[in-house]
């Protein structure tokens, strides 16, 4: 379980998601990115029950991922499949954990590859009818045989979508994952301004940015 609380300001928040472990010996744990970004304070919970706390070693936002490090010595790692090889119909299962109900595992089939679109801004996912439940964002997106074919980040779109959960396809999570153990993932960029836009030094259009302090918790899943 991973959990983060907005402790400034007059009305703090708290929030919640899960993660996996990929190396127990060097302490690292994915998880998602909007969950753990800008937190002050990050604490993982252990199958058996025991909370660490974990430092973010890196995120990345466009592919919403994020590494994190902590003391979990002796916590078994998953194991990645080859998302490639998935096909439409065939079994998944989401793990997670739904806040103080525990870990849930909710099963059901690969909908299909869906992205990049508009839709999608611009990202892939693994879409699949299997229930994905408040909480689970940053948890495992299983395959018949146990291993890792996705990073759950949440539900697809409106309310009209919301039966189908998406993933981030571990052929996409395992290299993004492995490059934040460095730190942040650098990507070349283009800023394009039009002929009478505004000078982008005078600020315009920028909103004022509040100072919170965050805690989040990931709920790791036992075996």
């Amino acid at each position: 379980l991973l959990e983060r609380q907005d402790r400034g300001g007059p009305d703090p928040r708290k929030e919640s998601g899960s993660g996996f472990v990929l190396d127990a010996g060097l302490g690292l744990v994915a998880a998602a990115e909007f969950v753990v970004s800008d937190a002050e304070v990050i604490t993982v919970q252990l199958p058996d029950g025991r909370t660490v706390t974990a430092e973010l070693v890196a995120a990345d936002a466009q592919t919403q991922l994020a590494l994190l490090r902590a003391p979990i010595t002796g916590q078994p790692a998953a194991e990645w499949a080859d998302s490639r090889k998935l096909r439409p119909g065939d079994a998944v299962y989401a793990a997670g954990h739904h806040f103080d109900l525990g870990l849930l595992v909710t099963g059901g089939i690969h909908a299909g590859r869906i992205g990049p679109s508009d839709r999608t801004d611009g990202r892939e996912y693994l879409a699949t009818d299997s229930p994905v439940m408040p909480g689970s964002a940053g948890g495992p997106l299983l395959d018949s045989t146990g291993r890792v074919v996705g990073v759950i980040i949440g539900n697809f779109g409106s309310s009209m979508d919301r039966s189908l959960g998406i993933a981030v396809p571990a052929d996409i999570a395992r290299p993004i994952l492995g490059r934040l153990r460095s730190g942040p993932v650098a990507r070349g960029s283009l800023d394009v301004i039009p002929g009478g836009a505004a000078d982008p030094a005078d600020g315009a259009g920028i909103a004022g940015v509040e100072d919170l302090q965050r805690t989040t918790t990931v709920t790791l899943g036992g075996r």
